[in-house]
């Protein structure tokens, strides 16, 4: 078989915690890798989710501004998180292999949807709007 080997240009950093407004329908008989050579893809701005998750998504994620961030890493299983001017639905991305037992914490007890991202990693629809905290935490 074919190996395809992909370069991630230097210019484009990619934060662990990250926020987008833009995803692309994967299909499961789709390879996430054949997607990655399109230029116009960039990681941590476009996030690849699965059918189910797109029909959720599709109309509740607006290409609005997208809010800004700030984290804190208090543990590798806490990380505090600030949103700043969010002013519609949007996603937020963390980079660690997916597990339901991430969990993002509001302090106004929001339930958040968790889903799959790019393969592998964790993604939530983040509802809230203006400024606010988060919580992200590990819970076995």
């Amino acid at each position: 078989g074919k190996l395809y080997i992909y370069e991630i240009s230097p210019e484009v950093r990619v934060d662990r915690i990250f926020v987008s407004n833009k995803f692309e329908l994967v299909e499961p008989s789709t390879s996430i890798f054949k997607m990655l050579g399109n230029p116009s893809l960039i990681p941590g701005k476009v996030v690849f989710i699965t059918p189910e998750n797109f029909n959720i998504l599709k109309n509740q994620i607006d290409e609005k501004q997208l809010p800004k961030i700030e984290y804190i890493q208090n543990s590798t299983s806490n990380y505090r998180i600030n949103i700043i001017n969010s002013h519609a639905p949007f996603i937020l991305g963390f980079h660690e292999s997916f597990d339901p037992n991430w969990k993002i914490k509001s302090s106004s007890n929001n339930n958040f949807l968790h889903f799959m991202i790019d393969g592998y990693a964790n993604g939530y629809l983040i509802n809230q709007l203006g400024n606010f905290n988060l919580s992200l935490i590990y819970e076995k």
